[in-house]
């Protein structure tokens, strides 16, 4: 592994563990600090819109409003109660007794007031700390940004110090005639400069991979949050839940770490094939035996869906057996996902390369996903699939399988009606 290939991904490792512990006990405590915040300015609100018009006046009500605005920063509107806009669920709550002091609104930052049976006053939004709202997810980015760039700086400074000590180098060797002969300054000149422009394109690269980190760890924050929310919520329940709940909530609470496991261990996957850290082992394999052990992973999971093999000739491909396996399944598992009843698996060979098609007969490709698709966390539209498609990460690390093969993988509309996908590989893959 090369000093650039070294320093990206360490980078990227450094970043995407950081994000993941932020995500998973930094940013927990953070969203309840913000609710918190909000809600005592909010209940700040309600209190004081109760004491400054519990004993007004319909007369009084239009100037008082203006003074508590001033006093809470938030607009005041006072409407008839048939002409309001306010969801029934609070109408009700205004209605009871919990409601006649008013009640509050976290989720668009708004505090209802019932002034009379007929007329209601609203406050809000509240805007003054709007901005509160993301501070978990700038939290959680800035330390992991943070961390990532103390170890780009590592390197840049290391790197840094080898110039330095070049420079210090070059008086002696101009004085080094009588040993090492004439000096060629010339070519160690192309050869610093070259050297300047390599951590110039490193510091444009190291760019381009923070933004790619950036939007990996918004995909990995939504993955996480939501088994995460369920566990809270569970661990909640179990401390009021009798013996026979408390066996559901922890049988729960284990399929959530399972869930939360194998985002970790996908996610590891796809970073050790971005950037080459081990080699593939290459051998020649039976492209037959490779689809029958990738179906047997996929046809359990699947068992409405027809899996055909067009032909069976015998061609072999120059391959990670156990890499291939994981990149056939993943599509395979795709296409089962989408299909209405079929999905065909053919192979042929051309003059140059070994092409793996596989293709389902469902709705096909929403327009303009045809390389969507292959970037971590992407998913198609929900509605046209029979589950939630896992964790979004599939055919990233199919075309990750596939590139370290310098293969391609590419996506277009099936024959049978839905997509047809192709691994298109060299005969002399490796």
């Amino acid at each position: 592994m090369n000093s650039f290939n070294r320093i990206g991904f360490t980078l990227f490792l450094t970043f995407t563990i950081t994000a993941i512990v932020s995500v998973m006990f930094v940013y927990p405590a953070i969203d309840r600090m913000t609710e918190s915040v909000i809600g005592d300015r909010l209940l700040y609100a309600k209190n004081t819109i109760d004491e400054s018009f519990k004993q007004k006046t319909p007369k009084e009500w239009q100037s008082t409003s203006i003074e508590v605005a001033d006093k809470i920063n938030m607009n005041i509107y006072i409407d008839r109660l048939s002409d309001s806009y306010i969801p029934q669920q609070f109408l009700e709550k205004l209605s009871g007794p919990i409601g006649q002091n008013g009640i509050i609104e976290l989720e668009t930052l708004q505090v209802y007031y019932p002034l009379t049976d007929d007329f209601i006053l609203s406050a809000g939004p509240l805007t003054d700390f709007g901005w509160i709202i993301y501070a978990p997810e700038l939290t959680t980015w800035l330390i992991a940004l943070c961390m990532a760039l103390a170890i780009a700086y590592y390197f840049y400074q290391r790197d840094r110090q080898a110039l330095q000590t070049l420079a210090r180098l070059l008086p002696a060797l101009q004085t080094n005639e009588a040993v090492k002969g004439p000096l060629d300054l010339t070519s160690l000149s192309h050869r610093i400069n070259r050297l300047s422009e390599k951590n110039d394109n490193k510091s444009d690269a190291l760019e381009k991979l923070i933004i790619s980190q950036r939007d990996l760890l918004h995909g990995i924050a939504h993955e996480v949050r939501s088994p995460l929310a369920r566990m809270e919520f569970a661990i909640e329940l179990l401390q009021t839940a009798d013996e026979q709940e408390q066996i559901a909530l922890s049988l729960q609470l284990d399929k959530y770490l399972k869930e939360v496991d194998e985002l970790v261990r996908e996610l590891l996957r796809y970073s050790r094939l971005q950037h080459n850290e081990s080699q593939i082992q290459l051998s020649n394999n039976c492209i037959e035996s490779l689809i029958d052990s990738s179906l047997e992973k996929v046809e359990s999971v699947y068992p409405a869906i027809t899996f055909n093999i067009k032909d069976r000739d015998n061609i072999s491909l120059n391959c990670d057996k156990n890499l291939m396996i994981i990149a056939l399944a993943n599509i395979l598992r795709n296409a089962g996902r989408f299909a209405k009843q079929q999905c065909d698996i053919s192979w042929q060979l051309t003059k140059d390369n070994i092409v793996i098609m596989i293709e389902d007969d469902g709705v096909g490709l929403p327009p303009g996903k045809t390389q969507q698709i292959f970037e971590p966390f992407t998913r198609l539209d929900p509605s046209r699939s029979r589950d939630s498609g896992g964790h979004g990460l599939g055919l990233a690390i199919v075309q990750a399988i596939v590139h370290r093969h310098n293969g391609r993988v590419v996506v277009q509309d099936a024959d049978i009606g839905g997509a047809r996908f192709e691994i298109i590989m060299s005969r002399n893959t490796g």
